[in-house]
């Protein structure tokens, strides 16, 4: 009887360190975050919420406008930051508030230009990558993403007139800071980033009756009336507004 007793003890403590195990991997697997502008499929997991980069829309010379703003920490940003810190197992180097009692701030990149970014997708240049992203509602497009930086750097990028998304030839992303006549540079991946926010994908059809993107969803926002998430959808409808 204690035989089975230790065995059954044993097995439960097995699964136990075996679930955190996977845990721990699994939580290190999607700590890599999707950049700016990237295409992104939302993915759940037992563990995580996170998204997976596939790739990169083709954009003109002149890049994507980007619109910054440097924001107080709230609990629950300052929760996303502490949380993503002990996916790649650091310790966060920020508090949540001085010894005076101000709280930390951090930078938002974000592309506002919904209507420029639906235009860039439906071109020509992407026919290829719209026909993938039709294939699954899931993809979408980051449209934000949450950093820290250093004071030298945070400086840069609060004092740009004008902040660019760009590729330069070997199709590396970078951020382009332009202020006066002067211009900068800083790739997306020496940046560090803690949280993202991806749009989907609001389908419907041109004027040939081919799939093209209509808008894009916020989380928790509805697509426009004659509009839908999946392109499947849109000839299941007209076929019923017909009867």
């Amino acid at each position: 009887m204690r035989i089975l007793t230790y065995t059954f003890v044993f097995i439960c403590v097995f699964l136990l360190y075996a679930c955190a195990l996977t845990k721990t991997k699994s939580s290190k697997a999607t700590a890599i975050l999707p950049e700016l502008g990237s295409f992104a499929k939302a993915k759940h997991s037992l563990w995580t919420k996170t998204s997976e980069q596939i790739g990169f829309p083709k954009w003109e010379a002149e890049g994507l406008l980007i619109h910054l703003q440097e924001i107080p920490f709230t609990k629950k940003t300052y929760g996303t930051y502490v949380n993503y810190q002990q996916q790649l197992d650091n310790k966060p180097a920020i508090a949540y508030k001085d010894s005076l009692g101000h709280k930390a701030k951090y930078i938002q990149l974000q592309l506002r230009d919904k209507i420029g970014i639906t235009h860039l997708i439906n071109n020509t240049n992407n026919t290829t990558t719209r026909a993938y992203l039709e294939q699954d509602p899931g993809y979408g497009i980051i449209t934000s993403v949450y950093l820290t930086i250093p004071d030298s750097e945070r400086t840069k990028l609060l004092e740009a007139k004008k902040i660019h998304l760009k590729k330069d030839a070997s199709q590396q992303v970078y951020i382009e800071l332009q202020k006066n006549n002067a211009r900068s540079t800083i790739l997306l991946s020496e940046l560090d980033f803690f949280g993202v926010e991806m749009a989907s994908f609001c389908w419907g059809k041109n004027q040939f009756g081919k799939p093209m993107v209509k808008a894009l969803l916020a989380e928790g926002e509805k697509c426009p009336k004659n509009t839908f998430k999946e392109v499947s959808k849109i000839s299941v409808n007209k076929t019923y507004l017909k009867f």
